[in-house]
């Protein structure tokens, strides 16, 4: 088996023509050394600025490294005649707390048989609180057509396939679609992973028993980045008044890495990729929107080492949008007029009376004077009893729909 330590983890695949020995890194930021099964460092490579630079003891033999995948592979002439392979095979990236070991098993012959090898895959990066599909598949047929999954070296479960279907776990019970899967070749097997963590790197491996070769695995690491969103918000509630004036606002958080925010909505683009004191990403615009601009899309995206967006449907109606003063005031005898605007894409305008209301309770409705899209409400002598809330109501039909919207305004009577 393959044995995790660190951020690090080591594997080794069989070719017609050599061993290949892979040290796999979370991030290569050290230098890499590969020890065989007697101790002794046969290849090693610098620290990887500014370039990867690696040696290896024996000629013949060749490491290379691939700082994008993390992977350092040493590849071994299979002559057994010179060279003992089988045993503890052992990677070390930097100090001797990152190192991994594996044990090898090569046949004295292989015949015509496919050398198997085992391939774990993956996304390299994911949100805190996603699920992370890991397929793990075989070049050939396993001796059971099972595969058992490790988290940190730690037993996580088993998936097999039958001619009764997929089955997991110590008690075989059946696969759940949406935690794992078997394919029907019995080569290939997915799991559904929760990531739990709020940030880090989780280690996975695979495993499967071949016949000659014992077990054999793969590993893989995921980062799990710590990233919120993103969201869309709207400073009025849908649906929305078509002719109305919104703030819509796109925000995201990061604390791990630098971001890139895109906000596409209403034919308009805003992005930003700087940060506030709370690692909070925004973007905002505030646009006019039409009956036309109903069911069109608006995008947030945050992008960084990994790509995340968030959608909505925009919902606009042909609702009236109204404009009252908030307050009036009107001194004790002395007359006032409240008026009500209407605009937004009327089609066909009409206004309810008003509504006289004081702390919620129904006073009395009055009918106001209706010039074009405003309607007046006059009071020609204010008493105290006119004191209150008054409630302007207006609608529109649109086809054979009709739109119904209030706004109050408050009256206050002041003594002399």
């Amino acid at each position: 088996f393959t044995q995790i330590n660190g951020k690090v983890c080591i594997n080794w695949s069989l070719y017609s023509d050599q061993l290949r020995i892979a040290c796999k890194a979370d991030k290569i930021v050290f230098s890499v050394t590969i020890y065989n099964p007697y101790g002794v460092e046969v290849a090693h490579c610098l620290l990887p600025y500014p370039k990867p630079t690696c040696f290896s003891n024996v000629k013949k033999n060749a490491i290379t490294q691939d700082i994008s995948t993390g992977e350092t592979v040493y590849s071994v002439q299979r002559d057994l005649r010179d060279y003992l392979l089988n045993g503890e095979w052992r990677c070390v990236h930097g100090s001797q707390n990152e190192n991994a070991s594996v044990e090898v098993k090569v046949p004295k012959t292989l015949g015509n048989e496919v050398p198997p090898k085992i391939t774990l895959s993956g996304p390299k990066y994911v949100k805190t609180k996603q699920k992370i599909s890991l397929l793990c598949t075989s070049n050939t047929d396993p001796t059971d057509s099972a595969v058992s999954f490790q988290v940190y070296n730690t037993f996580n479960t088993t998936i097999s396939k039958n001619t009764s279907g997929c089955f997991t776990g110590l008690r075989a019970s059946i696969c759940p679609s949406d935690e794992c899967q078997c394919f029907s070749d019995g080569r290939s097997f997915i799991l559904q992973y929760l990531a739990e963590l709020d940030s880090g790197v989780l280690s996975f491996r695979c495993s499967m028993n071949f016949k000659n070769f014992g077990y054999l695995s793969d590993c893989f690491f995921v980062t799990v980045v710590d990233i919120t969103g993103p969201s869309i918000s709207f400073d009025t509630e849908f649906p929305l008044s078509a002719g109305s004036v919104v703030e819509i606002t796109c925000k995201t958080i990061s604390r791990d890495y630098q971001v890139e925010l895109t906000m596409h909505c209403l034919k308009t683009i805003v992005k930003t990729n700087e940060s506030d004191s709370n690692n909070a990403y925004v973007v905002k615009m505030s646009k006019a929107v039409t009956s036309s601009d109903n069911e069109t899309m608006c995008i947030c995206k945050a992008s960084s080492v990994i790509t995340t967006s968030f959608s909505i449907t925009m919902q606009i109606i042909r609702a009236p949008i109204l404009d009252t003063l908030e307050n009036i005031y009107c001194n004790h005898t002395d007359s006032v007029i409240l008026s009500c605007r209407v605009s937004g894409e009327m089609t066909e305008l009409g206004f309810m009376p008003w509504e006289h209301k004081f702390h919620g309770t129904y006073i009395r409705s009055m009918t106001g004077n209706i010039t074009g899209n405003v309607s007046f409400l006059s009071i020609d002598s204010c008493s105290y009893e006119d004191t209150g809330e008054y409630v302007c109501e207006a609608w529109n039909q649109d086809f054979l729909q009709i739109y119904h919207q209030k706004r109050s305004t408050n009256l206050i009577i002041l003594g002399k």
